[in-house]
């Protein structure tokens, strides 16, 4: 195969199919297919209604509801810490939950009652549901962590799961407030007590509830807030999909969702007076890159102090990774960039913080044990959530894509390219074969092409294989060394004896010839 098949080809193949794509993504349904991913469910319903599925112990996550105020229904979490739950373990055994009855469960009841209590509300990234299997690693690490009073409430957005409605960055954030308010009115839990804990996209949402919240007559601040994995905006964390890193400013001026991470950042730097921020990534994460955190990082220190070179505390963690801290006042701002981890990952990391207690509990097969989570598998985020909240403390633009922009996107913009593309790519192809199949043409051919004459004649073995034979009209001879069967002769041959003996004789080439000889073969 040329080098100009194997370059131009594909090339023209995919372009074809990445450019009609990119234009797609311009149209505000397609941006929230694509971004939410909400449709991909990774596990069955079973794995939500049944947390110990996932590994969790009987009754130590109550499943409920909470209503939004535009009418939606989000499906909720609520972790109980393995050190209240060794404290209760025949309480939380012996319980009998009702569907939706959260105020009557005995983990309501302890996170609740106990002013010493700490409350993480985990807003979880695109695709799948609450219990993902990575998604529960991290609930068991922060509620096992060297604190036993760390609560974990974690919720579907609107579209994911057994949640109803449809996504959207409105959506998500007013689905983030009913949550936020039912900890703090029903719950009872005061701001103080609450960490805000995103993922990827859950970053931009608990990024973007603080800002509601900050935003009020009278502002409400949190503990704190902790991002892993985050991204300046939808156009950044689109633009790590794009192909050799290019993606039109025109197609990220046409997101409708912007999750603006940067912009509510640097606000939420100028007017907290207790800001606690801790963003964290990691330096091989092949999905987010991590200069998106080094930018968010810079951006909110420019915000929070107008000093030009800013004085930051580095602490070498060895291999895993880095951490810059700047503090003033009661205001902290850290990075952590970790060497290994991803996303996604999870290593394995030895911390006198986590747990070494063991919880024996009865199963139809025997007794069972709570694994010890000392020296286990546990995700890169989680560590630094887990380290983070034991020292939680009380402190005191219209982008949207209008119709007539869709239909001039579909119909002059999109159909053409595609019909370009097509026809471009059919004939590349047909233009390839044809240089293919003229350089292996025999010589030979073309010289027969040009003078018919002269032609060379085809041999009884490929004139055989080719299938030119035809039973022969002579009669058998008796006399022939032939004793088996009607012999076969080429056709063309045929053709040119009849030929010749017609001239010979004077007939015409249709009349049949008389003589023939005795032993032709």
């Amino acid at each position: 195969m040329s080098l100009y098949n194997l370059i131009v080809v594909p090339l023209s193949v995919i372009s074809g199919l990445w450019i009609p794509c990119t234009l797609l993504c311009c149209i505000p349904w397609v941006q929230k297919q694509m971004l939410y991913l909400h449709w991909v469910t990774l596990f069955p319903g079973k794995w939500l209604t049944e947390p110990e599925r996932a590994g969790f112990l009987k009754n130590q996550v109550a499943t409920f509801g909470i209503a939004s105020e535009d009418g939606e229904r989000l499906f909720a979490w609520l972790i109980a810490p393995l050190g209240v739950y060794s404290r209760h373990v025949d309480q939380f055994i012996q319980e009998s939950p009702l569907p939706d009855d959260i105020e009557r469960r005995v983990t309501f009841r302890l996170l609740k009652e106990d002013p010493e209590t700490r409350l993480v509300i985990y807003f979880h990234g695109n695709t799948a549901t609450v219990a993902q299997g990575r998604r529960t690693e991290e609930y068991r690490t922060y509620s096992s962590g060297a604190s036993d009073k760390i609560f974990v409430l974690a919720f579907d957005y609107r579209g994911f799961g057994k949640s109803t409605g449809t996504p959207s960055e409105s959506g998500l954030l007013n689905d983030a407030e009913a949550v936020v308010d039912w900890a703090l009115h029903t719950a009872g839990i005061p701001p103080e007590r609450i960490v805000f804990l995103g993922h990827s996209l859950g970053t931009a949402v608990a990024t973007g509830i603080m800002h509601r919240y900050a935003d009020l007559t009278r502002p409400i601040e949190f503990a704190g807030l902790i991002l892993c994995a985050s991204f300046t905006n939808t156009g950044s964390a689109f633009s790590s999909y794009a192909i050799a890193d290019v993606l039109p400013d025109w197609f990220r001026r046409r997101f409708k969702d912007t999750w603006r991470t940067d912009q509510r950042l640097a606000s939420l730097a100028k007017r907290c007076e207790r800001l606690q921020l801790v963003l964290v990534h990691a330096e091989n994460d092949g999905t987010m890159p991590w200069d998106q955190t080094e930018e968010l990082f810079k951006a909110t220190l420019r915000a929070a102090t107008e000093e030009v070179g800013p004085k930051l505390k580095v602490v070498d963690l060895g291999e895993a990774g880095k951490q810059e801290v700047w503090r003033q006042g009661t205001r902290s701002i850290s990075k952590l960039i970790a060497k290994h981890g991803g996303k996604d990952a999870l290593n394995r990391v030895d911390t006198g913080f986590t747990s070494d207690r063991r919880i024996t509990q009865p199963h139809k097969h025997g007794n069972t044990q709570a694994p010890s989570h000392k020296n286990r598998h546990i995700t890169m985020p989680a560590l630094h959530a887990t380290l983070t909240a034991r020292d939680l403390f009380p402190t005191t633009a219209n982008t949207s894509v209008t119709p007539k922009a869709i239909l001039l996107i579909v119909f002059v913009a999109v159909i053409p390219v595609l019909l370009v593309a097509g026809l471009v790519s059919w004939l590349l192809c047909c233009y390839g074969r044809d240089r293919k199949s003229s350089r292996r043409r025999n010589p030979a051919e073309e010289k027969g092409k040009e003078n018919p004459s002269s032609a060379p004649q085809i041999p009884q073995k490929d004139a055989e294989i080719a299938g030119f034979l035809r039973p022969s009209p002579i009669p058998h001879n008796p006399y022939s060394r032939e004793t088996q069967g009607v012999p076969m002769v080429p056709e063309r041959a045929l053709r040119r004896n009849d030929t010749v003996g017609s001239e010979r004789s004077g007939r015409s080439v249709g009349e049949k010839s008389e003589a023939m000889p005795r032993d032709f073969v």
